[in-house]
């Protein structure tokens, strides 16, 4: 084994060293808790493994907080495993290590877990990351965009699209017990040495037909569960808006027992669903729970198309089904200021809803939401602001980073299509939120500067003030337009910072391949204008060196003259 460079985590120690290590660090533990005799005596190995179960075990109320807390900061780092375009198969939670922390946890007999289930799980997750191993020759857990293609075929899966709706099948498994198992245990942490109240004591109400028992969002004892269509949604809501969990009894219940939503819904179930929507960070326990029970595919079958779905563009950070919760819980930060929060939030939930099929996502977006907002309950009014909303959910951004803001035709085209003021807050709010949900890419300064102007501008034209072109460029820079030098950059100080120049050919999508440049540099881009003249985009940049220091002019412009000839992919650098 050593001869062959296999990476082992090894040590030398006698019995005695390994229990005094293990009840003081938990990877130890842990190793030795999942320990098996490769060769020598496995009697003796035996003892020792035993010895140290039995120290986990009595001493299991000091050391479980601890390991919990580790899984929490390795959540932090590593994201979600069902949720990632490029997760760590491994590290990332709900994937491999989560199983051997699992297994630890019902080692101390304070919770069980479903062995059968997790053992199958783990090992289809080992046979990926085993072809991961393969294709690339080597020992790795990450799974990066780049080769997945080659996985999937290794694994005889249809394409990389499969595999990842796959890996995230399977690790949403592993996070709603990892959940389950650890909601559990700390409810019995809050209980210990506390006078246990008797079950009739210790259930408060929360909605019709729901109330908090242990620490639990369970049905009250008269809910009507076969009669009630509209309980599921309102107890989903209660639960989020709480910041408890469901008992996984009462979801088992749920998804047995409750009839189908009527069409349209009624409006309690409406209006709870917005509450869901509503409830900030807590949306996604909540709604990843539901789903795992059926729940969700029950009440919006079309969120099947979405679930794990992977995403084209490289900015984003996660898979379509969590980009749309995240969008929605940003959006919850603007409900005050829109005249219609609940059309904001199901905006939110549902602009990307168009993904996974064959046509542009905005137009069968649309399409869909055409279909589902009726049978939500929503009135016809109601239901054209949200097929709009999905439609034009790129408008803004698209038009603010390839047109050019002093054209009256650009701000125009907008205003024909938002039409209102009530629109157009609407729309920049869920525009703010999408990008937010995405990544840092899309939710940078010099993005949402553009996107702040653009708005300005067209609200101005929807109460009927005289747009005015900004008479910003110099008769020096009208000059520099002229110049037959393909790209032009120029410099200057300003406070805190400095103003950059920079003249090339106009095209489509101009902006942000300047500003991936400027990025790459290590230049944090404050705000951005631009003008065409005569078919040359003059852009004026206001920007502050990361590091402090001026960059040097001729490496930015071949830089620029390397992306705009298509010799440089300044995206993938960046991602």
């Amino acid at each position: 084994i050593w001869d062959l460079g296999i990476k082992l985590d090894h040590s030398v120690r006698t019995p005695t060293q390994v229990r005094n290590m293990a009840t003081e660090d938990l990877a130890v533990v842990l190793g030795w808790l999942d320990a098996r005799t490769i060769v020598g005596n496995k009697e003796f190995e035996k003892q020792i493994s035993t010895a140290v179960l039995q120290d986990w075990r009595a001493f299991a109320d000091r050391r479980l907080p601890e390991l919990h807390e580790m899984v929490l900061e390795r959540k932090e780092k590593f994201g979600e495993l069902a949720q990632l375009i490029e997760p760590d198969l491994k590290e990332s939670y709900g994937g491999l290590r989560d199983i051997t922390v699992l297994r630890a946890v019902a080692a101390t007999w304070k919770a069980d877990i479903p062995k059968v289930v997790l053992d199958q799980v783990h090992e289809k997750l080992l046979d990926i990351r085993d072809a991961l191993h393969t294709v690339l020759d080597k020992s790795t857990d990450k799974l990066i965009r780049q080769e997945q293609p080659l996985v999937a075929e290794k694994l005889g899966l249809q394409d990389a699209d499969q595999l990842i709706r796959q890996v995230s099948s399977l690790s949403r498994i592993i996070a709603h017990h990892s959940d389950v198992i650890w909601y559990r245990v700390k409810s019995a942490e809050k209980k210990s040495g506390l006078l246990k109240k008797s079950r009739s004591e210790n259930r408060s109400p929360l909605a019709d037909g729901v109330v908090l028992q242990d620490d639990y969002v369970v049905l009250a004892r008269d809910a009507k569960t076969t009669e009630d269509t509209s309980l599921g949604m309102r107890l989903a809501a209660a639960a989020a808006q709480s910041g408890y969990l469901i008992s996984p009894h009462t979801l088992e219940r749920l998804a047995n027992e409750l009839p189908s939503l009527s069409t349209p819904w009624p409006i309690d179930a409406r209006d709870s669903f917005v509450s869901l929507l509503g409830s900030g960070r807590q949306l996604i326990p909540i709604w990843e729970s539901i789903d795992f029970a059926g729940l969700i595919s029950n009440w919006i079958p079309l969120w099947d198309r979405v679930r794990g779905c992977p995403q084209s563009s490289q900015v984003h950070s996660f898979t379509v089904d969590r980009h749309l919760l995240e969008t929605a819980i940003h959006a919850n930060k603007f409900t005050r200021d829109v005249a219609r929060p609940d059309l904001l939030l199901v905006g939110s939930l549902f602009h990307d809803i168009g993904k996974g099929g064959l046509k542009d996502h905005s137009d069968e977006g649309a399409e869909i939401i055409r279909d589902l907002a009726p049978k939500m309950g929503f009135e016809k009014q109601d239901c054209l602001i949200l097929e709009r909303l999905v439609q034009h959910h790129l408008l803004l951004p698209e038009t603010a980073t390839t047109r050019d803001l002093e054209d009256p035709l650009t701000i125009k085209s907008v205003v024909d299509k938002v039409q209102t003021e009530d629109f157009l807050e609407l729309l920049h709010a869920l525009t703010i939120a999408d990008a937010l949900a995405t990544g840092p890419i899309a939710s940078s300064d010099w993005r949402q500067s553009l996107i702040g102007e653009l708005v300005a501008k067209v609200g101005k034209e929807l109460r009927g003030e005289r747009f005015e072109k900004d008479p910003h460029l110099s008769t020096e820079k009208q000059e520099l337009a002229k110049r037959s030098e393909d790209v032009i950059v120029e410099a200057s100080e300003i406070d805190q910072g400095l103003s950059l120049t920079i003249v090339v050919d106009d095209r489509t999508g101009l902006l942000g391949l300047i500003a991936g440049v400027l990025s790459v540099h290590r230049l944090l881009v404050r705000s951005a204008r631009t003008e065409t003249i005569n078919k040359r985009a003059v852009t004026t940049w206001k920007v502050t060196p990361e590091f402090g220091d001026a960059p040097d002019l001729s490496q930015l412009q071949e830089s620029l003259r390397l992306v705009l000839n298509g010799q440089f992919d300044v995206f993938e650098k960046l991602t």
